[in-house]
């Protein structure tokens, strides 16, 4: 997973660093669609889809992928963020691995800082391999919280 969410990272790099010639669809307001898009959900899917081939497979950019096996599904966001992506702001690629209704492990790559995020189910969190902890503040009015617009 982590891999190929780098591979995945790798290859839309490529077209962020050009994305004024990429071609920009619109699926709705404010909600893009480019050709990054689906190239890096092809290329998940086809890493994925080799490693572990009876597995279920959902992205957003194409109809789902409904295995023999349906206990394990990929569920891919190939660029999250895709309004970010086409202004030059940051973006991931977000993968993440349900068994029956139970997400197990997931992964968020942000290629323009290098971030790696991944989880396992009972095994924490990491960011670029170290454990992430838990906030001992429990005052929510003294919470930090950061958003994106649109």
């Amino acid at each position: 997973m982590v891999a190929t969410a780098r591979a995945a990272g790798a290859l839309t790099q490529r077209h962020f660093a050009g994305f004024r010639e990429m071609e920009i669809g619109i699926k709705g307001p404010a909600d893009f669609v480019s050709d990054a898009d689906r190239e890096s959900e092809l290329l998940i899917r086809e890493r994925l889809g080799d490693l572990y081939p009876d597995w279920s497979f959902t992205g957003e950019e194409f109809p789902p992928v409904d295995k023999a096996d349906q206990e394990y599904r990929w569920l891919v966001d190939p660029i999250d963020g895709t309004t970010n992506f086409v202004n030059g702001m940051h973006y991931t690629i977000s993968i993440a691995l349900r068994r029956g209704n139970a997400t197990i492990a997931g992964a968020l790559y942000n290629p323009v800082s290098d971030e790696m995020f991944t989880a396992i189910r009972g095994q924490g969190a990491y960011l670029n391999g170290v454990r992430l902890q838990v906030s001992v503040q429990a005052d929510v009015g003294l919470f930090a919280v950061g958003t994106g617009l649109p």
